[in-house]
C-alpha cells in the first residue's frame, strides 16, 4: 500500500516459512520517493510474484474445507445407536423424533431398555415405520422388570411387531455389540434411560468401549428437578445405579446432560404452537402419543397437550451427540453412588458434563425448527391402502373423498400420501403463445396471454388518439 510517500509490503505467513523469508527480503520501509525517484521494475516484479504466491497459499489452505469444485464438504453423519426407555415418560418420543430429523446423525439401531421389552420395541417400530425409516433395525431389550402395559400402549394396540418392514433383533444387547464392533467408524451410543442393556453389553464384550462413546441423559450435579438448588437421585440413575457404575467404569469418552440442563427445557407459547400447527408426520405422531400418554397421568391436566410440553429431558442428549454450542460444558470427576446420586469426587473418572445453558432459547428454537421442518432426505413411504391395521379401508379413490374422512380413528388408518393422477393433455395450460393471436384480444389471463406478456392486439386506442380520451366513469 502507499502511505506517506512510502511503499510498504508486509506479510504475515505463519504456515509458509520460505515465502515469509522472501516477503521480508522485499520489505521496503520508509523509502521516500522525493529522494529515490523510482522503484526498479525488477523490485516491483518480485513484489508481484510474492503477492501471487501468497494468494496461492491462501487458496490452497482454504481448499482444505472444500472440494475441487469449490463446494463445501459436509462432514459424514455420525453413526449412532439409541438406547431408550421409550413409553415411560413422553420425552423419549420427542428425542427419537429429533434424532430422525437430524442429518448429522446416522441412526443404525434402536433398542428399548429397562424392561417392558416387547412394548418398547413395538413403540419404536411403529414410530419408525410411520416416519418412513424402516431401514433402522429395532432391538428387543433385556426381558427384565418392569413388565406393565405401558403409558402409550393405546397407540400400538393394533400394531404387531411382526409387521415391521425392517429388521427386528430379538437380542437387542447383542445387536448393540455387533453394530459397534462391525462399524468402520466409532459409534455414538445415546442412552436416554436406565442402562441395564449397556451394562450387559459391556459385560459380554468390554471392547465396545474402545470403538464408541457414550452420551447420556443422567444425573443431577448442582441442580435437581425443576431447577431446585439441591441435587437429587435422578430417575435414570436411581433405577439401576449398578448399571451406570459399569458405564462410568468403562474406558470410553462420556458426555452427559444432567438435570442441571435437561431439566429446564419446556416448550410453550409460540414455540409450542408451532408444534401444534405443524403438518409434519413426525410432529403429529409426537402429539398423538402425548395425548394418549396424558390419559394415564391422572395428576396432570388432560388439556395440557393443547398448551405446552412436559419437561423435555432426553432431546438434550440427542443434541449433545452432534453439537454442544448451546451448553456450558465442564470436565468433572463424577462418581455414581449406590443410592443413585452423581457426585463430584476428585478420585472419580472425568466426565464431560453440560452443567449450564449458554442459550436455552436458542436450543428450544433449534428443537422446534427440526421437529416442524422437513428433511429432504427423509424417505417417502408410498401409501399402502390395503395393509391398514384393521377393518375395511375407506374409499379414498378421489381427492375429495380422502379429505372428507372426518372420524379421528378412520383418519389414523389413512395413508400419509394420496396419489393424485397427473392432468390429461387437454387439461394442461397451453404453452406461451398458444392459442395464438386471439389470446391478445381476449385477455383471458390477468396479465394478458398465457405467458403473462401484458400485450394487447386491440388497436382502437393508439399513440395518435390516446391524448383524446375522456373520463367515462369512476368507480369508488
Amino acid at each position: 500500500m502507499w502511505k506517506n510517500n512510502s511503499l510498504i509490503s508486509r506479510f504475515t505467513l505463519n504456515s509458509t516459512n520460505n515465502l515469509r523469508h522472501h516477503a521480508t527480503a522485499l520489505l521496503i520501509q520508509q523509502q521516500n520517493f522525493n529522494t529515490r525517484p523510482a522503484v526498479t521494475l525488477w523490485s516491483l516484479r518480485r513484489i508481484g510474484t510474492c503477492l501471487g504466491l501468497f494468494w496461492l497459499g491462501f487458496t490452497l489452505t482454504s481448499l482444505s474445507a472444500s472440494d475441487v469444485n469449490g463446494q463445501l464438504v459436509k462432514p459424514a453423519p455420525v453413526p449412532v445407536i439409541l438406547d431408550t426407555d421409550i413409553g415411560d415418560d413422553i420425552d423419549d418420543t420427542w428425542a427419537l423424533a429429533l434424532l430422525l430429523k437430524s442429518p448429522e446423525l446416522d441412526l443404525k439401531l434402536v433398542v428399548g431398555d429397562y424392561g417392558e421389552a416387547q412394548y418398547r420395541a413395538r413403540l419404536l417400530a411403529k414410530f419408525l415405520d410411520r416416519a418412513g425409516r424402516s431401514d433402522v433395525p429395532v432391538g428387543v431389550g433385556l426381558d427384565i422388570a418392569p413388565r406393565s402395559a405401558g403409558r402409550q400402549a393405546a397407540w400400538i394396540k393394533d400394531y404387531d411387531l411382526k409387521s415391521y418392514p425392517g429388521k427386528v433383533q430379538a437380542d437387542g444387547v447383542q445387536a448393540i455389540i455387533d453394530t459397534i464392533m462391525n462399524s468402520p467408524q466409532p459409534v455414538t451410543l445415546i442412552c436416554i434411560g436406565p442402562s441395564p442393556n449397556i451394562a450387559e453389553a459391556l459385560k459380554r464384550e468390554p471392547r465396545i468401549a474402545q470403538h464408541s462413546r457414550f452420551v447420556g441423559m443422567d444425573g443431577s450435579v448442582r441442580l435437581g428437578y425443576g431447577g431446585e438448588r439441591q441435587p437429587c437421585a435422578e430417575w435414570n440413575v436411581k433405577c439401576d445405579p449398578k448399571a451406570l457404575q459399569s458405564v462410568f467404569a468403562a474406558p470410553w469418552d462420556i458426555t452427559i446432560t444432567p438435570l442441571d440442563t435437561c431439566g429446564l427445557v419446556t416448550l410453550n407459547g409460540e414455540k409450542y404452537r408451532r408444534i401444534l400447527d405443524s403438518t409434519n408426520r413426525i410432529a403429529s405422531d409426537i402429539l398423538a402419543n402425548y395425548r394418549l400418554w396424558l390419559v394415564n397421568q391422572p395428576t396432570l391436566a388432560q388439556d395440557m397437550a393443547d398448551h405446552h410440553s412436559t419437561t423435555l429431558f432426553d432431546p438434550v442428549a440427542v443434541y449433545l451427540a452432534m453439537h454442544q454450542d448451546f451448553c456450558v460444558m465442564e470436565k468433572l470427576n463424577l462418581r455414581v453412588t449406590d443410592d443413585g446420586f452423581t457426585v463430584i469426587d476428585p478420585q472419580a473418572r472425568p466426565v464431560s458434563v453440560a452443567t449450564k445453558w449458554n442459550d436455552l432459547d436458542a436450543f428450544e428454537d433449534f428443537l422446534v425448527e427440526r421437529l416442524t421442518g422437513s428433511r429432504a432426505d427423509l424417505p417417502v413411504t408410498p401409501p399402502q391402502v390395503n395393509s391398514l391395521i384393521s377393518g375395511s379401508p375407506p374409499d379414498i379413490s378421489t381427492n375429495e373423498k380422502y379429505w372428507a374422512v372426518e372420524d379421528a380413528g378412520a383418519r389414523e388408518k389413512l395413508p400419509l400420501y394420496l396419489t393424485i393422477p397427473a392432468a390429461k393433455p387437454d387439461e394442461l395450460t397451453p404453452a406461451n403463445g398458444y392459442p395464438k393471436r386471439k389470446t391478445f384480444l381476449t385477455w383471458h389471463r390477468s396479465h394478458g396471454d398465457n405467458g403473462g406478456m401484458r400485450y394487447s392486439a386491440l388497436d382502437q386506442i393508439n399513440l395518435q388518439n390516446v391524448t383524446n380520451l375522456q373520463v367515462a366513469w369512476i368507480y369508488h
